[in-house]
């Protein structure tokens, strides 16, 4: 079979092009099966509509993932591979740094998996299963929101699922918080998390020092005059309430688009890497029994709309080995915070 047997859709990218193409073997249908295997060869793989793990053989590879959360497991450390954006949405290149002509290119792909961690391309990699991945990666944008680092392993699994049972929007932050009412469940978590001693030590003073501080932190920049000036003035009328203030200014950064929406969304996908990368009971234990909450915020304040979520990846793992190096404390272990309106329902390690 040669490259003109290839469906347009599954065409090589152009950025890829003049690699050689002719395939050896070719996998058009969805497979549905749980592993495929590629060959050392040029193959195309396509898949279905259940999770799916693709063996990358060597060669090119063009990867289809279809539906789920779709993982390609790759023959190397994270760091012989670079990663590029491919030519249609949703699409990425993965080269290798050790042998010539080891390229994969993937669409509707969102994991790969190394031989020393697993990343996530996009936030629907943060979990194994959609709705899952979903929450988790709402759960852990909540965090980077109010605490400005990732969530302790056991306490994103459970806001997580509190999220879930609450039946929280998912479509986007404006529709997040049309939902999180004053008075809701969902209204009584975020009061839970901006009354925290951690988010109110991080976002305080007066209300021009207050929204400052949300750039400062979550956007990574001083804040503009004309924002500064308008979100102050939503405060001080009564017409925004502190609580939900950082997710406002998120919801107008994803509005707008532009610098400020990929900023965060990088930052929310580093953190999710970040709680990835922690596989072992040894790594939860080490971070939420330390007093590591500035070194993770640094790792996050490194991140930008540029950061190329790959490349990050040996500052994760880097942030982390220091983190599993000590120094430890159970006294530092995250305590439970109280849902308002959830009876006996705690945030837990």
């Amino acid at each position: 079979m040669t490259s003109t047997d290839i469906p347009v859709s599954l065409a090589p990218p152009a950025a890829v092009a003049d690699f050689p193409v002719t395939i050896d073997y070719f996998l058009p249908h969805p497979s549905n099966a749980k592993y495929v295997a590629g060959t050392p060869g040029n193959d195309v793989l396509d898949g279905g509509d259940l999770p799916e793990y693709f063996a990358a053989g060597g060669g090119y590879d063009r990867i289809n993932g279809g539906g789920a959360v779709d993982t390609v497991e790759l023959r190397n450390s994270h760091a012989v591979y670079t990663l590029a954006v491919g030519s249609g949405a949703g699409s990425e290149i993965v080269s290798s740094r050790a042998v010539a002509g080891d390229v994969v290119a993937l669409r509707n792909v969102e994991r790969l998996q190394f031989t020393d961690c697993t990343v996530a391309l996009n936030a629907g990699g943060a979990a194994e299963e959609p709705l899952e991945a979903a929450y988790v990666a709402l759960a852990e944008t909540l965090h980077v929101a109010y605490y400005g680092r990732p969530a302790y392993h056991g306490t994103l699994e459970v806001m997580a699922e509190h999220l879930k049972a609450l039946h929280a929007p998912l479509g986007s932050t404006a529709d997040f918080l049309a939902a999180a009412k004053p008075g809701s469940a969902l209204g009584g978590m975020l009061d839970s998390l901006a009354g925290s001693a951690e988010s109110a030590a991080l976002y305080r003073g007066d209300s021009s020092q207050f929204v400052g501080a949300i750039y400062q932190q979550f956007l990574g920049r001083a804040a503009d005059a004309g924002g500064l000036a308008y979100w102050s003035e939503a405060i001080d009328s009564g017409r925004l309430n502190r609580s939900v203030a950082v997710l406002s200014i998120l919801e107008g950064a994803e509005r707008l688009g532009g610098d400020d929406a990929a900023l965060v969304h990088n930052r929310v996908l580093a953190a999710i890497n970040f709680n990835l990368a922690q596989d072992t009971a040894g790594d939860y234990f080490s971070y939420a029994t330390g007093n590591f909450v500035e070194l993770t915020r640094a790792m996050l304040g490194k991140v930008d709309q540029h950061t190329n979520v790959l490349a990050f990846e040996g500052t994760v793992l880097d942030t982390l080995q220091k983190i599993v190096d000590g120094p430890h404390n159970i006294a530092h272990t995250q305590g439970a915070v109280e849902l308002v309106g959830v009876a006996q329902a705690p945030w837990a390690i």
